[in-house]
Parts: structure tokens; sequence; C-alpha cells
């Protein structure tokens, strides 16, 4: 059933959808330096608690917490300049905005109520940084406007890719 919606899709895709090369190559570079922290991180680890070239086990923790949060911040991009550039926000619901903009915002307002001040160990597990949500929060806030006012009505410009 996948295969026949996939074969039903393709007539209509146009040339902005799919994976770009920018993202290929971010999300490459990061697989790469994931595996290269894991298995700097493993290297020693049963004699002497150490990793080749000093990275730790936690290190790498880190590093794929780091990279994961960098991703997750521009989790809206591609949909916003979707829009942009088909000047149209067909195919894309108003409800799905709107739950995805409260969820933001509950979840924005939930890490702004954490002190500047509070140690690591009174910020809750796990959390998102804040930039990460400002960043998130704000992409949405555009793609709300876009949804709501920018792009109310209008049809979809944008050429179709090939077969």
């Amino acid at each position: 059933m996948i295969l026949k919606q996939l074969y039903y899709y393709r007539p209509t895709k146009h040339i902005y959808q799919g994976i770009s090369i920018t993202s290929t190559l971010f999300l490459s570079a990061f697989l790469i330096l994931g595996i290269l922290t894991y298995g700097c991180s493993i290297y020693n680890l049963p004699l002497k608690n150490s990793g080749k070239f000093g990275v730790f086990y936690l290190d790498h923790i880190n590093y794929l917490w780091v990279m994961a949060n960098l991703v997750k911040s521009f989790k809206y991009v591609p949909q916003m300049s979707i829009n942009w550039m088909g000047c149209s926000t067909v195919g894309l619901s108003s409800k799905f905005v709107l739950i995805s903009f409260f969820a933001e915002f509950v979840d924005f307002l939930g890490r702004l109520i954490i002190p500047t001040s509070a140690l690591f160990y009174e910020i809750p597990f796990n959390s998102t940084p804040f930039w990460v949500k400002l960043i998130q929060f704000v992409t949405l806030l555009i793609i709300l406007c876009q949804v709501q006012y920018v792009y109310v009505g209008r049809k979809p410009r944008l050429p179709k890719g090939k077969l």
C-alpha cells in the first residue's frame, strides 16, 4: 500500500521536494563525527578508562546531544522555505500549525521559568536549550503568519519535478 501511495505521489512532486545537498552534507558530517567520537571513546575503555585522543564516552554522548539540538532547532525551516518558494501553504494544515505552535509555546514558557542562575543539577534532565526553543518558536511563528495572513487562498506556483 505504501509503494502504491509513493507511486501516485511521484507525478505531483515539485522540484524543491526531497533532501537538499546541504542537509545531506550536514547529516553526513554529523554521522561521521558521531562514529569517530564513538570509536575514539571506546578505544581504551576496558583498561585505561580513557579514549583515544582524550575523547571519553561522556564526551561522545555530549557531542551527540549538541548535534541533535542543532538539527532539532532547524526542523521547521524546510517547511517555511517551501511555503516561501511556492508562495502558498496548500497542503499544510492550519490545525497542525496551531497545535505545533501551542506546544512549542508551552515548552518555551517552561524553559523561561528555569532561572538563569540555576545550577546544572537544578535544570530538568534532557532539557532543551533556550536557543533551540527560541529558533523553533520563531520559525513556527513565521509559518503561522504564512498560513493565516501572507499566503491565504493562493495556489502553489512550484514547477513539477522530472519523473
